[in-house]
């Protein structure tokens, strides 16, 4: 961009001095015109009036076409300067690539912390799903045997039922009985 703008800087310079080189050249010429007229009065030759006056359309169009050539050299000038103002803005808007491979870091760390705990927690809802497991298995047994054990003590409470049964109707008969029977036999 610097070399575009020093090129056209140059060109500038170039074309604003042919400018004035042809604009001092028709200076030049016209007061060469009027010398002329005014040492011979109006009897300049026709052909050096002719030729001069050529010359100076000449040097005319040529002062035209550096003028048009500076104005063209001018606006693609401006639209330069309004392009380097956009790219610019742009790299402003830019992050640096410190802060980007600084971002991309703590993402990377972020998640291998993060897969880090997903595999945690796979391997607490394995454990978790073993305990359950076992809890079921041991309930079960639990259930299996209070079950046996519920009918094993329903049973002894039968068998207690008639021993308490018995052992108190045999004390109310020790009571009302008379010796010789012992209360100590059952």
């Amino acid at each position: 961009m610097e070399q575009v703008k020093s090129d056209f800087e140059t060109q500038k310079s170039e074309l604003q001095g042919r400018i004035d080189e042809l604009e001092s050249r028709v200076a030049e010429l016209e007061a060469t015109i009027k010398r002329l007229e005014s040492e011979q009065g109006e009897t300049v030759p026709r052909t050096d009036l002719e030729a001069k006056n050529d010359e100076i359309a000449a040097l005319t169009t040529d002062k035209s076409t550096a003028e048009e050539s500076l104005k063209a050299a001018n606006a693609e000038l401006e639209e330069l300067k309004a392009a380097n103002a956009t790219l610019e803005e742009e790299k402003a808007a830019l992050v640096p690539k410190a802060d980007l491979e600084a971002r991309e870091e703590t993402i990377a760390e972020k998640t291998a912390a993060a897969e880090s705990l997903t595999k945690e927690k796979e391997e607490l809802e394995a454990q978790i799903a073993a305990l359950q497991k076992e809890l079921d298995n041991e309930k079960t047994t639990h259930g299996e045997t209070f079950g046996k054990l519920s009918d094993e003590h329903a049973s002894r409470g039968t068998e207690l039922e008639g021993y308490v049964t018995l052992r108190y109707v045999t004390r109310r008969k020790c009571k009302t009985a008379r010796p010789p029977v012992s209360c100590h036999e059952h």
